[in-house]
């Protein structure tokens, strides 16, 4: 989207966004169906560089990591790019079958995920501008999910904590989706 599209659906001025990306993807494959959901996921640690290096070890990889305060808060790093699937969901199962890393796009919080550590409200705009992003990028995205709703029993994250809770970051992505003409996402 163009700087004066965001300035419409965010009914704010544009602000030019803290985006980096890896100079080496993390792992990914070609995607073969298109984009239809949005997984938020937390890192449960303290920094984007130490999950970075994590993701690297494990061959796992999120689409965009949002880092916190610890490094520069609310940067968004993009780790593979969109029209790959990224390995971040692993065992899961969601509004459009098993195996969700195929038709979504995951992005993840730097945080402990204890429901403690605090999401900054850099770290949240941020999140929601990658996710309206996403939505009017990709008109097939219909749903918005968390790890723990695509793979219950086990994954936890992202844990409501201080400065975010899922059901109220929904209503304001649909807020500005709604600014866009876009009809909305769905839990």
């Amino acid at each position: 989207p163009t700087p004066a599209r965001l300035a419409t659906v965010t009914g704010a001025p544009f602000v030019t966004a803290m985006i980096r990306t890896l100079a080496t993807f993390l792992m990914s494959r070609a995607r073969k169906e298109p984009v239809k959901m949005i997984v938020l996921h937390a890192t449960a640690g303290g920094s984007a560089s130490g999950a970075i290096s994590t993701l690297r070890l494990r061959g796992l990889s999120y689409h965009a990591i949002i880092s916190d305060q610890r490094e520069v808060d609310g940067e968004t790093i993009k780790c593979v790019p969109d029209s790959r699937v990224a390995f971040h969901a692993g065992a899961s199962q969601g509004p459009y079958g098993s195996n969700v890393n195929r038709y979504t796009l995951g992005a993840s919080f730097v945080n402990l995920n204890d429901g403690k550590d605090p999401y900054s409200a850099k770290q949240v705009e941020a999140m929601l501008s990658r996710c309206v992003s996403w939505c009017l990028a990709y008109p097939t995205i219909t749903h918005l999910s968390t790890h723990y709703w695509v793979s219950p029993g086990r994954k936890n994250d992202p844990k409501n904590g201080p400065g975010f809770d899922i059901v109220s970051f929904h209503i304001e992505l649909n807020r500005r989706l709604a600014k866009s003409g876009h009809g909305g996402v769905r839990l």
